[in-house]
């Protein structure tokens, strides 16, 4: 919450010199402007520390005793979702909309291990990308 304060006295701050000073407005909004960008780079940064962290968890507290690394822990993550669904977008509407790239690359991760299989078809409904899984339910090929 440091931040949050920081950013209010810096609004404060502001507020006291453009009163002060007119001329300073159009710097103002500018600053304005700054500060909310910080403040959605923060909630973003936040986001991927959330996910880290759940996935460094997942990773510390599993007995499986194949060495692992985080990108291992992150596509166990979204695996059951991905094995559930035939279709991309049925994965996708799954995913909270800020954890989609992390999808994404995890289904890049995947093909390229040969685990799943992508099968793009259009037809009158439009673009259609079946998922063909090629993963047991242990984690097998």
């Amino acid at each position: 919450m440091d931040l949050i304060e920081r950013i209010s006295e810096l609004r404060m701050l502001i507020n006291r010199l453009e009163n002060k000073y007119p001329e300073l407005s159009e710097l103002s909004s500018l600053i304005d402007d700054i500060i909310i960008k910080c403040v959605s780079l923060s909630d973003i940064l936040l986001n991927i520390y959330s996910i880290t962290d759940s996935a460094t968890r997942s990773l510390i507290f599993e007995n499986n005793s194949l060495p692992t690394n985080l990108n291992s822990a992150l596509i166990r993550r979204y695996l059951s979702v991905i094995r559930a669904s035939d279709d991309l977008n049925e994965v996708l509407i799954k995913v909270p909309q800020e954890e989609r790239h992390i999808l994404i690359d995890a289904i890049k991760i995947l093909k390229k291990r040969g685990m799943l299989d992508l099968d793009i078809d259009y037809d009158k409904d439009g673009l259609k990308i079946k998922i063909i899984s090629r993963v047991e339910d242990n984690g097998t090929t």
